[in-house]
């Protein structure tokens, strides 16, 4: 059976997964280099910020040169 391939990601499994660190995950995304949402409701004290998968790859493929792509 195929593997889904999740579209949003907490930023533990970024971290986990991408080996980028936290700070350096919150800090392109503010820069708008990847795209994230935060999830807050009103009246939660904390939300939940999730990851585009897509965005984030797309970030990490930038950097390869253009003859090994």
């Amino acid at each position: 059976m195929a593997e889904i391939k999740p579209v949003w990601i907490r930023l533990p499994e970024l971290v986990r997964l991408y080996g980028l660190s936290r700070t350096k995950a919150i800090q392109l995304s503010n820069e708008g280099k990847i795209q994230s949402v935060s999830l807050r409701e009103e009246g939660m004290s904390k939300a939940t910020r999730l990851f585009n998968v897509a965005s984030l790859e797309s970030f990490i493929e930038s950097f390869i040169p253009n003859s090994a792509k």
